[in-house]
């Protein structure tokens, strides 16, 4: 076995082990996106907090439906802090859609202990109370705005 380092590369026993600047920018890069989508994932649980706190005061579309929109919105950004790679932003937006839209179907399903895990505040707010078909867009709604915050966040004006 030996070893031999140059600016490049690490040979060990006819292994040659590529070190470049490209892995530590991508592992940067990693980095500097998660926090940004934590970020933005904060922002979108204060939106939660502040559609609750302000539900009451809203035209009625949005009383009734409009909780959809920071719900997704949350999701996209959650989803994406936990895989940050720009190039998997739409299968985040879909998953988060995906989810949204599972866990609103799921409201028909009532055995009886998630009835009683719906009656909690964290229950009702994960996974809602009540099936109710106007729900949905709005979870189209929310995934496209997070689909186009993270776009913007990102520099990915182009959107593609």
């Amino acid at each position: 076995m030996f070893w031999c380092i140059n600016q490049r590369s690490l040979i060990r026993g006819g292994i040659i082990l590529t070190v470049t600047q490209n892995g530590l920018k991508e592992k940067q890069t990693l980095r500097h996106d998660r926090r940004i989508s934590i970020l933005i994932c904060i922002l979108a649980v204060v939106l939660c907090v502040a559609y609750a706190w302000f539900r009451k005061d809203l035209p009625e579309w949005w009383r009734q439906s409009g909780g959809g929109i920071p719900y997704t919105l949350f999701f996209v950004t959650f989803f994406f802090a936990l895989s940050p790679k720009r190039r998997l932003l739409k299968i985040v937006t879909c998953l988060a859609v995906g989810w949204s839209c599972a866990a609103e179907i799921l409201q028909l399903w009532q055995p009886r202990w998630l009835v009683e895990f719906r009656a909690t505040p964290f229950g009702a707010a994960l996974l809602g109370s009540s099936f109710t078909w106007s729900d949905i867009p709005p979870y189209f709604i929310g995934g496209a705005l997070g689909y186009v915050v993270l776009s913007v966040a990102f520099g990915r004006h182009d959107l593609n």
